[in-house]
C-alpha cells in the first residue's frame, strides 16, 4: 500500500528507540516522556527501547514481540489512563500469549485509579513523567 502526505498504515507501530536492556511500550502523549526517560537512563548505561504503538486496534503484535525479544523480556507499559481496565493489561496479556516460552518481567505505569482533576497542576502530579518512567524501568531490572 502506497501512502502519501505522512499517512501511516493502519495497525503499524513505530520504534522510536532501539534498546536491549528493557523496552517501554507506549502511545500518544506518553511517547515524549518515555523517550526522555530512555535518554536519561542511557547516562546510567541502560539501553532502553521505546515502542510507539500508534494504533491500539489492530495491535502491532509483531512489533511488540520483536521489541520484547530484543529487550530480553523486560517490559514497561506506560499510558495516561487509569490502571484498572486500562489497555496496558491487554498488552501485557498479549505478550504472555505471544511469547509464552519467554521469561518476561512486565510492569505498567499509569495514572492512579482516581478521577482526573480539572486543575492542570494536579493533573501533572498524577500523570507518568520521565522521572517516574525511569524509576519504573529500574524497578524491572532494566
Amino acid at each position: 500500500m502506497e501512502l502519501t502526505d505522512g499517512a501511516e498504515a493502519v495497525g503499524m507501530a513505530r520504534t522510536r528507540r532501539d534498546g536491549n536492556d528493557a523496552v517501554i511500550i507506549t502511545w500518544g502523549t506518553m511517547v515524549g516522556p518515555s523517550l526522555a526517560a530512555a535518554e536519561a537512563l542511557s547516562a546510567e548505561q541502560l539501553d532502553v527501547g521505546v515502542l510507539d504503538l500508534r494504533w491500539l486496534n489492530p495491535l502491532a503484535e509483531k512489533a511488540i514481540v520483536d521489541a520484547v525479544t530484543a529487550a530480553k523480556g523486560k517490559v514497561l507499559i506506560v499510558h495516561e489512563a487509569v490502571r484498572t481496565g486500562g489497555f496496558a493489561a491487554e498488552i501485557a496479556m498479549r505478550i504472555r500469549e505471544l511469547v509464552p516460552e519467554m521469561d518476561v518481567r512486565i510492569s505498567r505505569l499509569t495514572t492512579p485509579d482516581v478521577r482526573m482533576p480539572s486543575s492542570p497542576v494536579l493533573q501533572k502530579a498524577l500523570l507518568p513523567n520521565a522521572q517516574t518512567i525511569a524509576e519504573a524501568v529500574r524497578a524491572i531490572g532494566g
